[in-house]
């Protein structure tokens, strides 16, 4: 927990540096997706550290996306990994898409799709689609994602996973937040409460703690994530 605290606090001082424009949709959530993307133009670096007590595993995530249209989005990350008494490794790649669908009603389903590539060293080719759905009713807002995952290697199964979040104010700049998440090949299940923070206006930092619910799971997870947005510049 010391390591991830650390990181997060030194990566929020360093980008509070940059001055702050007006901001467009935050994220919320921190293991969930919504149907929010960013708008053409609009640019996000997301910094993300995953500490597993259980296995005493430190991941983190270095992530650029960009709004290739008001619906469409494309995300690079790079994968860092620390194994307990070793030192932060290059782990891998991923390459993320977003698309939106419909506009936006509250109190309507919103959905959108996800499609993503992953590379990990040592590793076959991995691919995540999910289906998003997002529901917002004055100030709660609802997320649900229904998760599919196969590796890219003869004979291996699809994993078929969810995560779900609610989240409300709950005073001044912050939002509480409860995700819950699984995997249903390898039976895996967490839930656990977590808080949004606005820092500025376009910065945002996310922290949820995830307790597992079986024997297959971690005790603990704790995913800490840094958001920071430069909208394009108004003509």
């Amino acid at each position: 927990m010391n390591s991830v605290c650390r990181l997060g606090i030194g990566l929020v001082g360093l980008l509070c540096l940059f001055s702050a424009p007006s901001h467009a949709h935050k994220r919320d959530f921190v293991w969930t997706y919504e149907w929010f993307t960013p708008t053409k133009g609009e640019k996000e670096i997301e910094l993300w550290a995953t500490h597993q007590f259980g296995a005493d595993q430190l991941t983190t995530q270095a992530e650029f996306e960009y709004g290739v249209t008001d619906r469409w989005s494309i995300a690079p990350y790079v994968i860092f990994e620390k194994e307990r008494g070793e030192s932060l490794e290059t782990k891998g790649w991923k390459l993320e898409q977003r698309y939106r669908f419909g506009n936006f009603k509250e109190r309507h389903l919103l959905p959108a799709g996800y499609l993503e590539l992953k590379k990990e060293e040592g590793a076959p080719y991995e691919l995540e689609t999910k289906a998003i759905f997002s529901h917002l009713d004055g100030n709660k807002n609802f997320a649900l994602n229904l998760i599919a995952e196969k590796k890219l290697a003869g004979g291996e199964d699809i994993e078929v996973g969810y995560a779900a979040g609610v989240s409300k104010p709950i005073g001044g700049r912050t939002r509480g937040t409860i995700e819950a998440f699984g995997n249903f090949h390898d039976p895996k299940h967490a839930v656990g409460p977590g808080v949004a923070i606005d820092l500025a206006p376009n910065q945002r930092l996310n922290l949820n703690a995830a307790f597992g619910l079986n024997d297959r799971t971690d005790d603990l997870m704790l995913r800490l994530l840094y958001e920071y947005e430069w909208l394009p510049k108004s003509k």
